[in-house]
């Protein structure tokens, strides 16, 4: 692995998150903290009915700065509409989008 960290870093500028660790169980606490960059625990037991449209989001960071953006998720519910959360209403969050 440190070979292929090394190749990765070099060839394509690849950047480690070291000290990433999961901040709680199943997906979507550690989706939290990684994609809205929020603290699952601080969500109030009425957070999935307030839409994310206008909330921080890496994803809006990423297409600000120009990038071509792409969210794909391996469960068609995904992290943020699971279950009956708003997740995004009134926009497409990334360019590709599996929603």
């Amino acid at each position: 692995m440190p070979r292929t960290l090394h190749y990765l870093k070099e060839k394509y500028g690849a950047i480690s998150f070291p000290y990433f660790n999961k901040v709680g169980l199943n997906s979507r606490p550690n989706g939290y903290a990684l994609l809205l960059g929020k603290a699952y625990a601080d969500f109030k037991p009425t957070f999935c009915s307030i839409p994310l449209d206008y909330d921080q989001f890496i994803g809006y960071e990423f297409k600000e700065a120009g990038y071509k953006t792409l969210m794909s998720e391996d469960w068609a519910k995904g992290v943020f509409n699971y279950p009956d959360c708003k997740g995004f209403t009134n926009s497409t969050p990334m360019d590709h989008y599996m929603r």
